[in-house]
């Protein structure tokens, strides 16, 4: 909601079991689904900062520990440029998630890894961490420096050793989810949804312009890219 908090509700006990303090500001798009491949359930949300949010759902928990807990954000890679503005549509379908932006021409498109390719994504970021750290430890007497892009948990992890990170509960959003393609439409979208997909497409959208028309795009694998 806009009062930047987000509400889970038990529905067969008819109570709010978690609030989660987003820190998006203002909440305008979420949703939770079970990934395509196994048990794993995912909340997203997104909210008046522009930034895409992941939450882990535990749907056994028995105990009193929080139902979700946070994965990280979705931020494509550098040369993709990155908005600001709120974001008013997030949409899942099976493997792929979109994420609209507000008065955006563009959806940007993020593929789900399996777990165990999430597993070998979180096993060469702890690698390539530890070695940039050993790097900057051999450069100067005063340690490894953190740059302002480094991540918290990332020198967490990396204390921990890689072989103990084989858990899949360490898993991070980035190590989960992978950019592919940004959608580019001809006017700015109001909304936009996935549709069945056709043979050799890794996914179809339909999307609503501002000008009142709809337009069908389709994301297909070459040989460079998508």
């Amino acid at each position: 909601s806009l009062d930047g908090l987000v509400k889970v509700w038990d529905l067969s006990a008819q109570c709010c079991t978690q609030t989660i303090a987003s820190h998006h500001g203002p909440v305008g798009a979420g949703v939770c689904r079970k990934l395509f491949d196994d048990e794993r359930w995912r909340l997203v949300t997104g909210g008046n900062d522009g930034q895409v949010r992941v939450w882990s759902v535990n749907t056994e928990n028995k105990s009193d520990d929080d139902l979700c807990e946070f994965m990280g954000t979705l931020i494509p890679p550098p040369n993709v440029a990155i908005s600001n503005e709120k974001i008013s549509c997030i949409q899942f379908h099976g493997r792929l998630v979109g994420i609209l932006h507000t008065n955006s021409k563009n959806v940007d498109i993020y593929l789900a890894r399996s777990t165990q390719e999430s597993l070998k994504k979180l096993q060469r970021r702890l690698k390539r961490r530890q070695e940039k750290q050993k790097k900057s430890a051999e450069e100067t007497s005063i340690g490894p420096k953190r740059g302002l892009l480094d991540d918290p948990d990332d020198e967490k992890d990396a204390e921990l050793g890689l072989e103990e990170q084989v858990d899949p509960e360490r898993i991070k959003a980035s190590d989960e989810f992978e950019y592919v393609a940004t959608m580019r439409a001809t006017h700015k979208l109001r909304s936009f949804a996935f549709v069945p997909k056709e043979k050799g497409e890794i996914g179809r959208l339909v999307c609503a312009l501002s000008t009142n028309a709809l337009e069908t795009h389709s994301l297909i694998r070459k040989a460079e890219g998508v």
